[in-house]
């Protein structure tokens, strides 16, 4: 049975069934998102960081390899799927995660860049579930005030996805993305894929019978920094890519001051740290979640 958190957050939770464990500081054992396979360069190495380790991605012999950066050795897995790059500094328990219909056809795919945020990767996934500061950060475009109520909504730990749903997920918004036209109902239901990776479907403006995709990957560089990496897939044509890339930009450059004020800059997990409300059931249930993976990179106990 899945642990459920009902409405606002009526916390019944039930213990998750013991996990492998997710290697507490360097080299963990899931795979990582270091970005689109066009963030590097044909012709410039692209430096970077994961978990404290500096990294290097370069092309050689029209292959992709990523070495660290002080003795020039490979790191242990790479690989690429959905046109990203992943890494895992251990070994791996499992694959890389699958994302549905990535290549439907009718569909607009695209990356709208790489993000630096001063904040622990986990800060930045919490921030990504919440609804709630939706009008007051993002005013005019997901939200607007009046009109600041959460409805309540469903938040389910599926132990056998080993994810976390926010389901029944409802938010009133003006401009919901590049191609809408008036202010709609929006539907979401979000899901935390990974503990550095979640991913939303909403409502689409051009068939509010189907859903937009996005997709937010955080690549840790530190317990206190990371990498935000977006990957979008519209129910629209590949003349709105850049368009939808630009609003997009724009509303993760509205969260990123706000994430950056964040202090702690490490996702406190312990109960007491941080007093939750109603709305914030799916961040209670991240955090739990994460306790159980006994997550504890940028977390603080």
């Amino acid at each position: 049975m899945p642990g459920r958190i009902g409405g606002h957050g009526i916390l019944v939770y039930q213990k998750l069934r013991e996990r492998p464990k997710f290697v507490t500081t360097k080299g963990a054992r899931t795979w990582q998102n270091l970005g689109p396979v066009d963030r590097v360069s044909a012709v410039t190495p692209l430096h970077t960081r994961l978990f404290d380790h500096d990294l290097t991605l370069r092309h050689e012999q029209d292959q992709l390899r990523v070495v660290f950066r002080e003795s020039g050795a490979p790191v242990p897995h790479m690989q690429i799927k959905h046109g990203w790059i992943w890494v895992c500094l251990g070994q791996p328990y499992r694959d890389v995660i699958d994302l549905p219909q990535w290549d439907q056809p009718g569909r607009v795919l695209t990356h709208p860049g790489s993000f630096g945020v001063g904040a622990s990767a986990l800060r930045c996934v919490e921030n990504f579930l919440d609804m709630g500061h939706f009008p007051f950060v993002h005013t005019d475009y997901l939200g607007q005030e009046p009109m600041t109520e959460v409805a309540p909504y469903t938040v389910v730990v599926d132990e056998a996805l080993d994810q976390v749903i926010a389901q029944d997920c409802h938010f009133w918004q003006p401009l919901a993305a590049a191609n809408s036209t008036e202010g709609l109902d929006i539907r979401y239901e979000y899901r935390v894929l990974h503990p550095h990776i979640a991913m939303l479907k909403k409502t689409s403006a051009l068939d509010t019978a189907q859903f937009d995709v996005i997709v937010l990957a955080l690549q840790p560089c530190s317990e206190t920094s990371c990498v935000g990496h977006t990957w979008l897939w519209y129910l629209d044509d590949a003349a709105m890519a850049e368009p939808i890339s630009r609003f997009q930009q724009i509303i993760f450059g509205q969260d990123r001051p706000i994430l950056q004020s964040h202090s702690p800059k490490r996702l406190p997990l312990r109960p007491g740290l941080e007093t939750p409300v109603k709305i914030d059931a799916t961040s209670v249930a991240y955090r739990r979640w994460l306790l159980a993976k006994n997550i504890r990179y940028g977390a603080l106990l």
